[in-house]
């Protein structure tokens, strides 16, 4: 290990890891704190003779039971909904800041003047991000569960096995989210496009690839089976695509960390320092990039128009495969015009 290197990413960065460190636990013990108040307040009133009264002057049929009670006073353990989100920023915003960040600072001269191979480099740039990130994660869980089971009956409270596997997919998804923009931010030179299209990428993959890819399969598959999209979804016939078991897709996000990371290492040893601040650091991904952006564009915004009653018919399909392409050639030529009469964006 190079201490020199150690120290570097730690002068140039270290506001952002103790800012991340300290926003993360903070904004999770807030969090944990509104869900006591909330459970507390609750648990009064229905021990109130407030709530007697109300359940006394209601018909037999609109009696609170006392399930619906237990269950209104659950605490589940994906209750941190909100302080993941706000984490996925911050580990969005520390991949593109080693990254691209640096670069139109100039700050990756001084790294590459020094007498280490790039490989060495982007290993000792990766080390404090990621034990960082993984430290946070562990700080977190374990200071709000003992919050939790500070100020929550036992009763009420989520089993440890929960906290555990909920925080695991926190965790493998922060990973995710890291790695993706770090080997955006090691292929794209300018600051701006970087931030736009991680963002773009990674909103359109969680809120948009998902439930159009499933569509689109279980549609697909209905008309190569003669049969309606109800009836597909109905069935078990594709239960292997989407009804995996949970460590299954443990395997696929850590798979997908690690390939994130490999190609951006890759790109960084690619990259040369005279295409600091360009839209593209390597021009030679030009091509590939325009060919899988055109169809990972048409693919999310092309969806098979049909009625899950009806089965799908030849036209569907044909229209289906010409807006596709329509979308597809769209796409190819406006990332032509960028990437091929575009020299270079505004440097930042």
């Amino acid at each position: 290990m190079k201490t020199g290197l150690i120290w570097k990413e730690w002068r140039q960065n270290v506001w952002v890891f103790v800012a991340f460190i300290i926003l993360v636990i903070g904004y999770g013990q807030i969090e944990v704190h509104q869900t006591i108040e909330s459970h507390n307040t609750l648990q009064k009133y229905y021990q109130s003779e407030e709530f007697a009264l109300s359940q006394k002057s209601k018909d037999e049929d609109l009696y609170v039971d006392e399930t619906e009670i237990e269950d209104s006073l659950k605490v589940y353990a994906d209750m941190h909904v909100p302080a993941t989100v706000f984490s996925m920023i911050l580990v969005l915003f520390m991949g593109l800041k080693i990254t691209v960040f640096e670069k139109n600072k100039r700050a990756d001269y001084i790294a590459q003047a020094m007498p280490y191979s790039k490989f060495t480099i982007i290993m000792h740039k990766l080390l404090l991000p990621l034990v960082i990130i993984i430290g946070a994660c562990l700080l977190y869980s374990v200071t709000t569960y003992l919050t939790f089971t500070a100020n929550v009956d036992a009763h009420y409270l989520f089993t440890l096995n929960e906290w555990l596997i909920s925080n695991l997919n926190a965790l493998l998804l922060l990973l995710l989210i890291f790695s993706f923009s770090f080997m955006m931010g090691t292929l794209i030179g300018d600051v701006v496009v970087a931030v736009a299209a991680t963002g773009a990428l990674l909103l359109s993959a969680m809120v948009i690839t998902v439930g159009t890819l499933r569509y689109n399969i279980i549609g697909f598959y209905a008309y190569f089976k003669n049969s309606t999209i109800e009836s597909i979804s109905n069935s078990d016939d594709l239960s292997f695509l989407f009804d995996r078991a949970p460590y299954a897709n443990y395997i696929i996000l850590i798979i997908l960390v690690v390939v994130f990371l490999i190609l951006g290492c890759l790109f960084y040893s690619k990259a040369s320092l005279e295409n600091n601040g360009l839209m593209l650091m390597l021009p030679k991904a030009r091509m590939p990039i325009l060919i899988i952006g055109s169809l990972y564009t048409a693919l999310i915004l092309t969806t098979l128009n049909i009625d899950n009653d009806n089965r799908v018919s030849d036209a569907m399909v044909k229209s289906y495969l010409l807006h596709f392409g329509l979308t597809a050639l769209i796409a190819f030529a406006i990332g032509w015009v960028l990437f091929y009469k575009v020299k270079k964006l505004r440097r930042i």
